[in-house]
């Protein structure tokens, strides 16, 4: 996962480990729930299930493809400008 150079960039000044450690605490763990057929991309189709499963309200991506959906199920699909800005609001 600190593979990705955006998040690395992101998590400049920020220990990586404890920032992670945080998002397993507050992490919801779901039931796999097969949902297939959804996405232009599908293996983007796992992550919408979880969020559909976990009642999320938003996916943030980065992902033009999956952006394309816009929304499925009640899950807001959004850059994460737009969640930004939609949670800095």
């Amino acid at each position: 996962m600190f593979g990705y150079r955006k998040l690395r960039k992101a998590l400049r000044g920020i220990d990586a480990h404890l920032w992670f450690e945080d998002i397993v605490v507050l992490a919801d763990v779901v039931v796999d729930r097969a949902l297939a057929g959804i996405c232009d991309d599908s293996d983007d189709d796992k992550y919408l299930a979880a969020a559909v499963e976990g009642r999320a309200s938003h996916v943030v991506t980065g992902d033009r493809r999956f952006l394309a959906l816009g929304e499925h199920a009640g899950v807001a699909i959004v850059t994460p400008r737009a969640f930004l800005d939609l949670i800095g609001s």
